[in-house]
């Protein structure tokens, strides 16, 4: 036999081989692009969870104000509250909210946000029918702050951080 043809045989059986490790390497650095695209992503949504539990952390304040003003209206209902008040007293109160829900809507984002929004053109809307020798104005107002309350209830139990 021949030196040369040895020679090539050799550098073609380690061609070979070379080029079956190659492949092999090649698939092992898919999975692993694949893995560490699939970390990345998780990474991203646990951060985007705990900024998102962070944002809405502030709803907690504005629930206990949603609250107050549901008191304040439930008295004023039975006409407990308003005695000796100002004949706009209930008006300040809801403009009052209606302040800390501007607050609530820029601390918010995307559909959050819109239904928050739908919310506080209700309430501008209803700043001049409130009165409180009228039983019905009050009770409509009180039932959209309760739907208010409940809203933010259900963005902050949706939103709590579990990891």
């Amino acid at each position: 036999m021949d030196c040369n043809l040895v020679i090539g045989l050799l550098g073609t059986a380690a061609s070979v081989i070379g080029a079956a490790i190659s492949i092999y390497q090649s698939r092992l650095a898919e999975k692993a692009k694949k893995a560490t695209e699939a970390a990345q992503a998780a990474t991203e949504a646990a951060r985007d969870k705990f900024l998102q539990n962070i944002q809405y952390e502030d709803f907690t304040q504005f629930k206990k104000e949603c609250d107050k003003f549901c008191g304040i209206l439930r008295q004023a209902t039975t006409g407990k509250g308003v005695e000796g008040r100002n004949y706009n007293y209930l008006e300040n109160e809801l403009e009052k909210f209606v302040t800390k829900l501007n607050n609530a809507i820029s601390i918010s984002k995307g559909e959050i946000r819109l239904t928050l929004e739908g919310h506080y053109k209700t309430m501008q809307s209803k700043r001049a029918a409130i009165q409180s020798n009228e039983k019905s104005s009050l009770i409509n107002v009180l039932d959209d702050v309760r739907e208010i309350s409940r809203f933010v209830s259900d963005v902050q139990m949706k939103n709590k951080l579990t990891v």
